[in-house]
């Protein structure tokens, strides 16, 4: 993360514009940790990353606690993200919404 950032320094200072100026955006994919794998998780997970499998396509999420998707969230905010799309992977569908209820209110505290 931190690298985009300074590149995108680096090009306003080349064209004399204040890096303010710009709204940062970011994106990530999470998946929220419970009592078991999922159906959709490939193999283990490693460094905090585990890679799933959505109809044929594989991809790596945040796989953790709400604790550590709540550091992990925060992590984006400390390098100036104003605006965070966040993927539920894990569980899918309505369940995973309703479980990234918790981290919503973690965040908030």
């Amino acid at each position: 993360m931190a690298i985009l950032s300074s590149g995108l320094e680096a090009a306003c200072r080349d064209v004399g514009r204040d890096p303010g100026t710009i709204g940062r955006m970011g994106a990530t994919r999470v998946a929220l940790a419970g009592s078991g794998r999922s159906g959709f998780q490939v193999g283990p997970a490693e460094d905090g990353i585990a890679h799933f499998d959505l109809a044929g396509v594989r991809f790596p999420a945040r796989l953790g606690s709400v604790e550590e998707i709540v550091a992990h969230l925060r992590a984006f905010e400390a390098i100036g993200i104003e605006h965070l799309t966040v993927n539920v992977v894990d569980p899918p569908g309505v369940r995973g919404i309703e479980r990234f209820a918790a981290v919503i209110e973690a965040l908030r505290r």
